[in-house]
């Protein structure tokens, strides 16, 4: 794999090997990253990245101008990948990994995961695995009523097109992308 654009544009990086990752296709990534830097998202974010895989989507907003990612995965070999990745890209500082399983009681996740310095995050990445696409709403809602999402933050989550996660209007406005089988449903928090 490989950055697409910003300051890392064309280094490369690895994930693990292993079916229990599903790493976002480069042209979905392409197109999620020209959506978001269009709306000024990269600039200076606090990213979260929910179901992070193979780190792909923070490294590239890292690339294009976030501040600091933080990564959650629940499976081990998928963060040493990330760590290893971060380390080759030169970006090791700029991130903060954290094992934990997203699909646990929301309540009891969304306390598990602490805001950078403080801060709210202002860009949320989130690719749970298809199956469990509808789980992912309440864990949403319940970061933003823990004060972990800023006002106005966006939300990007990859899902199958046929079957976009059920709730996230609530959240706020949606703009869908969709690639082939693929698809983005980008949240503008409000």
């Amino acid at each position: 794999m490989r950055i697409i654009s910003g300051r890392l544009r064309g280094l490369r990086f690895s994930g693990p090997l292993s079916s229990s990752t599903r790493p976002t296709p480069e042209r979905v990534r392409e197109g999620l990253a020209s959506a978001l830097e269009t709306r000024g998202a990269f600039r200076g974010a606090l990213v979260l990245d929910l179901f992070a895989g193979t780190g792909a989507l923070s490294f590239e907003a890292l690339s294009r101008g976030a501040e600091r990612a933080m990564l959650i995965e629940r499976n081990n070999r998928a963060l040493k990948a990330i760590i290893d990745s971060a380390n080759r890209l030169r970006i090791r500082d700029q991130i903060q990994v954290l094992s934990l399983d997203l699909l646990q009681n929301p309540v009891y996740t969304a306390s598990r995961i602490a805001p950078i310095n403080g801060k709210p995050f202002s860009l949320v990445f989130a690719d749970p695995p298809y199956c469990d696409g509808d789980r992912l709403t309440p864990l949403l809602k319940e970061l933003a009523s823990q004060g972990h999402l800023s006002r106005g933050c966006f939300i990007a989550i990859e899902h199958a097109t046929e079957s976009p996660p059920q709730g996230i209007d609530e959240l706020g406005r949606i703009d869908f992308y969709r690639y082939g089988d693929t698809a983005i449903a980008l949240v503008h928090f409000a």
